[in-house]
Formats: structure tokens, C-alpha cells, sequence
């Protein structure tokens, strides 16, 4: 049996702001084909910052692989990610400074360790990480469905675009998620202006 090359592309994000309400994509790859991909997201409206949702799309990719690949059977597996911060954390290119990472960048190393795979961690532009950035969002419509149906009595509601804002987007065509930022919302104005 000939051995493999597998590719994980992992995104996080939280939305509206950062902190915000976490969520995260991963796929993994073999010669160019999607073998498998997940997205999910915070449980509860604790807020968490982009850099964790990053951090925990990466474990629950690697706790896929942990469980579900023979280590035999593979050469190498390559970690394609957007966040310059996360991927160079693992490099070694840049040190873990937040205390809120060190938790998590640990918990990767200890994984990298138990898989016994090489593992190698590359940035890509996020142009070309679109696969695990649209799993994200994804996630974000799973916090949409499971956490903030009552978006009456939800905290993050004032970080959220306006409704005059939600309204012209309306008009220009677009379906605005109850999460989208104020920020997020204005520029999304301007790209549909064009």
C-alpha cells in the first residue's frame, strides 16, 4: 500500500467583535480531494478571541486524525492555515505570549506528539484557505441556529450591525446573519456599492 501526504486546512473566528462568539472549519485533503471536513462552534455566548477559535479548529482536526488514521499509512501531514499567529506559534517562528494560548498551543504540541506523524505547519493567504474559512462561517450559522434564536435577550446583540445597516443590505440582495458585525456590515456595504 502506497503512503500518503494528508492536508489540513483549519479557520477560526469570532464574530461580532474579537472576543466574540466563537466558530470554526477544518477539512482534510488527500492528493487535492476533500476527505473529510467539520465545522462547529461555542456552546454557550462565552466569548473567545479569533486566535482561540483558530487554535481550536487545529485540535479538533488533529483529534480526528488521532482516532481515525493509521499512522503506517501515512508519510507526513501538511497544517495549511490563514492565521499567521497560530501557524508561526507552531513553527517556533513566534513565541506563545497570551496566556489564554498557552493552554492551547500546548495541547496541539502534546497531539502533534501522540500522533507520531511528521507534521509540518504552513501559512497560506487566506485566498487560499477558502474551504476551511467557509466551514467556519458555517459554524457562525450554527451559533446563529443554537445560541441566539432570541435575539432579544442576547448579549452580543449591540456589537451587531444596525438595522438601518440590515436593511440596506436587504436592498442591495444580501441575506445578513443575525452575527454580522457593525464593522463586518459596513464593509460589506461598500463591497456590494462596489
Amino acid at each position: 500500500m502506497s503512503k500518503r501526504i494528508l492536508t489540513i486546512y483549519s479557520d477560526g473566528l469570532a464574530e461580532p467583535m474579537n472576543p466574540g462568539l466563537g466558530a470554526w472549519g477544518w477539512l482534510i485533503e488527500q492528493d487535492g480531494k476533500t476527505l473529510v471536513s467539520e465545522f462547529d462552534c461555542t456552546k454557550d455566548q462565552q466569548p473567545m478571541t479569533n486566535n482561540e477559535a483558530e487554535y481550536i479548529a487545529l485540535i479538533s482536526a488533529l483529534q480526528h486524525v488521532k482516532v481515525t488514521v493509521e499512522p503506517s499509512e501515512i508519510d507526513r501531514i501538511v497544517v495549511k492555515g490563514d492565521s499567521q499567529l497560530v501557524i508561526r506559534q507552531m513553527t517556533g517562528e513566534y513565541a506563545v505570549k497570551a496566556p489564554n494560548l498557552h493552554v492551547l498551543y500546548a495541547k496541539v504540541c502534546q497531539m502533534v506528539n501522540d500522533i507520531g506523524i511528521p507534521i509540518e505547519f504552513e501559512w497560506v493567504p487566506r485566498e487560499q484557505n477558502e474551504k476551511a474559512d467557509a466551514l467556519s462561517l458555517l459554524g457562525l450559522r450554527k451559533v446563529e441556529e443554537q445560541v441566539i434564536r432570541d435575539t432579544t435577550s442576547w448579549s452580543w446583540k449591540r456589537h451587531t450591525a444596525t438595522p438601518a445597516q440590515r436593511n440596506f443590505l436587504k436592498n442591495l440582495g444580501f441575506d445578513c446573519p443575525v452575527w454580522l458585525g457593525k464593522r463586518a456590515a459596513s464593509k460589506k456595504i461598500d463591497e456590494l456599492r462596489g
